[in-house]
């Protein structure tokens, strides 16, 4: 897990100590794995003197203007929604592209499927437009794309969420004090064959349900507000709201949440990438399911094959 988190500081031949950026397209809701991917990136950036400036969310698309920008990098927030299954994350990294020529702009490690040709040519179309665009993958499929169709410049990384191992919120609890189960299973358009997950043994399932199902313990009614929030601020036609600065704090606050519910559980079973790598994150036994399209398992063979206590399931068993 060390070798894996210092293998994300070759992202300094791209955005060196002391540079000056632009972190855009953090999440505003509470996927808890996206919030890992954020909270990863932004101590990364605190860790290496990686200075900044300003931070826009989708819902602040309106503002993230030339004159907001100027000649800084900007960096986007990594994850599993390049592609066509979340339109509205890529329409956004598509904008960036466009009205951006001049600016170098980061793509941290992402998961990228398309399952559509043709959407896949017109996207590629727009990366490949532009000449100073760094883009991060998470697995082979992914680099092959990338390099094929994507840019020159593509660079194959663990997931930002590496960047918070041995930090003082994951600890790794006793394995004394953590028993029983946690089944962490989709329940989206990413979810794996239901009889995946029917055929597996029922016994020792202590908790199941989906991210959204964990976050019942940790004030749901925060999700609604922020996204108001960010969307009411993004409506200003100048920048006078920083949203971010009260959002920081609630994010560490949710993650805290769900890694103390985390560390209860001697063992997770999962298909969320993210159930995944925060078990590593904690030294759980982990049994990782594939999703809908093999993110997962291509995550796996790429970087989680060789510790010890992670097992790559058709069903859980």
């Amino acid at each position: 897990m060390n070798s894996l988190k210092y293998k994300l500081t070759s992202l300094l031949e791209i955005i060196p100590q002391g540079e000056h950026i632009i972190f855009a397209d953090y999440p505003v809701y509470f996927n808890i794995g996206d919030l890992l991917i954020f909270q990863g990136s932004e101590n990364f950036f605190r860790d290496n003197n990686i200075v900044i400036d300003d931070r826009f969310s989708l819902k602040e698309r309106s503002q993230l203007s030339r004159s907001a920008v100027g000649d800084r990098t900007i960096v986007l927030q990594g994850g599993g929604n390049f592609g066509d299954l979340y339109p509205w994350h890529q329409s956004f990294r598509e904008h960036i592209v466009r009205q951006f020529p001049d600016n170098k702009i980061v793509l941290l490690p992402q998961t990228i499927h398309f399952s559509d040709k043709a959407k896949a040519r017109e996207s590629a179309a727009i990366f490949r437009s532009h000449k100073n665009l760094h883009i991060c993958v998470r697995d082979e499929k992914s680099y092959q794309f990338a390099v094929n169709f994507l840019s020159d410049k593509v660079r194959l990384l663990p997931d930002m969420a590496h960047w918070l191992y041995g930090s003082s919120a994951f600890k790794p609890a006793t394995r004394d004090a953590a028993k029983g189960t946690l089944w962490l299973i989709r329940g989206d358009k990413e979810q794996p064959q239901a009889s995946h997950v029917a055929e597996s043994p029922v016994q020792d399932r202590d908790f199941q349900g989906d991210w959204n199902d964990l976050q019942k313990f940790s004030a749901p009614f925060l999700e609604q507000w922020s996204s108001k929030f960010h969307r009411v601020a993004g409506m200003a036609p100048v920048r006078v709201v920083r949203p971010w600065k009260m959002y920081l704090p609630m994010v560490r606050s949710i993650i805290e949440a769900n890694v103390n519910f985390f560390s209860k559980y001697e063992r997770v079973v999962t298909s969320r990438l993210h159930g995944h790598i925060l078990g590593a994150l904690l030294d759980k036994e982990i049994v990782l399911i594939d999703n809908s399209y093999g993110k997962n398992s291509g995550y796996y063979e790429c970087w989680t094959k060789a510790l010890p206590n992670v097992v790559l399931s058709a069903n859980g068993a």
